[in-house]
């Protein structure tokens, strides 16, 4: 527990610092109040005396402990995961500065240790609590990296060197024999990428390569392993003694592999899994084979929904290695996290439950099944809180049906070349892909994440480019009422200063609709949006955040034009085999493309704008039409469209249809 004293030396420790006249009195809670020698890290390591005391009294990983180190030779990177054991005790909360906690990695391939480098992890004091399963909160489980190149062998010699991760609280590690005073020590091994034969990079195809049994070595296992002595069981396991001070494995379906640790590097947003490999052979072949694959699937409930939402599967290769040391060999699998929507603001806690598991050969099932060989880990993770939303994106995270990093919104407001609409099916918003930006017209819908759990308010705020004024708020926004069945889509109204409350029910508002911006023809030119984030307080609105002003190009004038024929008249008679012809024009803001529609059988010069989309020139530019042979009446059509997005969708597009009618007779 925080604070507890167990020994008397502690007390007279406890009164050194806190009474160092004997004038001063110290009171403080058993169950919530960290220990004085952790509050008072820096005095305490400015007494020699009394730092010796406490090494022999006190459990340094009392608040935190380095858990596991792996090594990922796709992305050359070191993993190490620590976990977080208590609420207090590390600095102060989520909106102030917190602590640091040290990562040093350093590395022996029999030489001797030599420095990596150092990895850092802001940390705060986050109360603990419990999870929609009941389960408490505490610990708390991250992953720190550090990129890593190690040196390379031909497969025929592995290369596994000892690393060695220090962790440290407030204090960096200086060197590999650095004794930290809040943290811990851990020596692992791991494997480096091997370089394949080139005979087996042109040969090999997994599709038709059969791996052997994994059983068929435990005749062999006692030549590979001579500290190793074991039985086969009824189970057809063996159960080998095991050295006490070394990892036992709790039962056969981890007795090849096991998923030993899983956290959030919510520095990089990515899940790391590790994964200790433990026996000399059962892994499809050596090094110099294909090997075998280790496959691990992340799923997550990021808002304790009680819902696993799945993140991917990611593969480790693995091999026969007879050399692997007692400990093992540890990997990690990386799983890249989208956070963006995810995190809240400092004043809000975001803890959230993540889920791995391991299987060889095959990916997983989905917890709670047990894979036949492998594991699963569920874990608390914290997602990295949003200190301010004045960054690039910031919480808006589409406008007009475009994401908001396909717009550029600090320029011209236009869409960016090769940008695409957000939603299924992903067209491009230039249709000839030109790289052509496109403004925005009719309805343009404002989409964002809520943040919080229902505390915050906000409201999307319209401005002319070039005023300073804090803008006016846009007062429409729709979701879908989940009251049903049947499900209507109804519009709720803000309050008299334009805000609304975040709706937390993703059921209530799957699109994150947050506001639906009219416009019209009278707005046409260069607007301003932003978002506004606020907490109700008895005296009013007290404004937390702020976006920045997003610039968007408005567009609401449609494509005009015309199509007629300069002998006859519209909807006159035409001779059957007399070619007809005519003139055509037409204007468009922003022009997308040009083309004439003519009833099959017929052909018409110029073909279009799918090959030309430039203007043609003022009224009078000629068309010819060679007709069929077929009596009857006719529409062609000069289509014209804007590049401008309507209404925040792809279909239908900004365009208008003008038509030329015709009869067609004998001669």
């Amino acid at each position: 527990m925080y604070g507890r004293y167990v020994s008397w030396a502690l007390a007279l420790l406890a009164f050194y610092f806190v009474s160092p006249t004997g004038t001063s009195q110290f009171t403080w809670s058993i169950s919530d109040v960290p220990s004085l020698e952790r509050t008072h890290f820096k005095k305490l390591l400015n007494d020699p005396d009394a730092l010796a005391r406490f090494r022999t009294t006190n459990d340094p990983t009392m608040y935190e402990q380095l858990i596991s180190i792996g090594y990922n030779s796709t992305l050359e990177l070191l993993e190490a995961t620590i976990e977080i054991k208590l609420s207090n005790g590390y600095d102060g909360d989520l909106c102030s500065n917190g602590s640091t906690e040290y990562v040093g990695f350093y590395i022996d391939n029999g030489t001797g240790w030599q420095d990596i480098g150092i990895s850092t992890l802001n940390i705060h004091n986050i109360l603990g609590g419990k999870d929609c399963t009941k389960h408490r909160t505490k610990p708390l489980f991250y992953s720190l990296s550090i990129g890593f190149q190690p040196h390379q062998n031909s497969c025929a010699i592995p290369v596994l060197p000892n690393i060695r991760a220090i962790l440290s609280w407030q204090v960096p590690p200086d060197s590999a024999l650095f004794v930290p005073v809040w943290g811990n020590i851990l020596d692992q091994h791991i494997q480096t990428l091997a370089l394949p034969p080139k005979e087996l990079l042109s040969s090999y195809r997994r599709d038709t390569w059969e791996r052997p049994s994994r059983w068929e070595y435990l005749d062999r296992l006692q030549s590979y392993r001579n500290d190793t002595e074991g039985t086969l069981a009824d189970d057809n396991t063996v159960h080998p003694t095991y050295n006490e001070d070394l990892p036992r494995p709790p039962g056969p379906r981890v007795f090849h592999e096991e998923l030993i640790s899983l956290g959030l590097d919510y520095t990089f947003d990515r899940l790391v899994g590790t994964i200790r490999i433990r026996q000399p052979v059962g892994y499809g072949g050596g090094l110099c084979s294909a090997g075998g694959l280790e496959y691990v699937s992340f799923w997550a409930d990021w808002n304790d929904t009680c819902k696993w939402t799945y993140l991917g599967t990611q593969t480790i290769p693995v091999h026969n290695i007879p050399e692997i040391p007692p400990d093992g060999l540890t990997y990690s699998a990386i799983q890249p996290v989208d956070l963006r929507w995810e995190k809240a603001l400092c004043n809000t806690t975001k803890v959230a439950r993540v889920l791995a598991a391991v299987s060889f050969d095959i990916p997983p099932p989905m917890p709670p099944l047990v894979p036949l060989r492998g594991n699963f880990l569920e874990r608390h993770v914290q997602l990295q809180p949003i200190s301010t939303i004045s960054t690039v994106g910031g919480l808006i995270e589409s406008i007009g049906g475009v994401f908001v990093t396909e717009i550029e919104w600090k320029t011209t407001g236009k869409t960016s070349p090769g940008a695409t609409f957000k939603d299924p099916p992903f067209s491009f918003t230039d249709p000839l892909q030109l790289g052509r930006g496109s403004p925005f017209g009719g309805n343009i819908i404002i989409t964002g994440p809520p943040i919080g759990i229902g505390q915050y308010y906000y409201r999307v705020m319209v401005r002319n480019f070039g005023s300073t004024s804090d803008g006016s708020p846009v007062t429409i926004r729709q979701y879908i009422d989940n009251s049903g069945p049947p499900k209507t889509v109804t519009e709720a109204a803000p309050d008299t200063e334009g805000y609304f409350q975040y709706i937390v029910n993703p059921n209530q508002n799957p699109d994150k609709i947050l506001a639906d911006w009219q416009t019209n023809t009278l707005m046409d030119g260069l607007w301003q949006i932003q978002l506004e984030v606020a907490t109700l307080t008895s005296t009013g609105y007290n404004r937390e955040a702020l976006s920045p002003w997003y610039n968007v190009l408005v567009n609401n004038v449609y494509p005009i034009g015309d199509m007629y024929p300069t002998s006859g008249s519209n909807c006159g008679d035409f001779g059957i085999g007399t070619p007809i012809k005519g003139n055509f024009w037409f204007k468009a803001q922003y022009l997308a493309r040009w083309s004439f529609l003519i009833p099959y059988g017929f052909t018409i010069t110029p073909a279009g704008g799918n090959s030309n989309p430039g203007v043609p020139g003022p009224p009078g530019s000629p068309w010819t039409m060679i007709p069929n042979t077929i009596p009857c009446g006719y529409v062609a059509w000069l289509h014209v469209q804007d590049l401008t997005i309507l209404n925040s969708l792809y279909d239908p597009p900004m365009e208008k249809y003008l038509p030329f009618s015709f009869c067609l007779r004998r001669s």
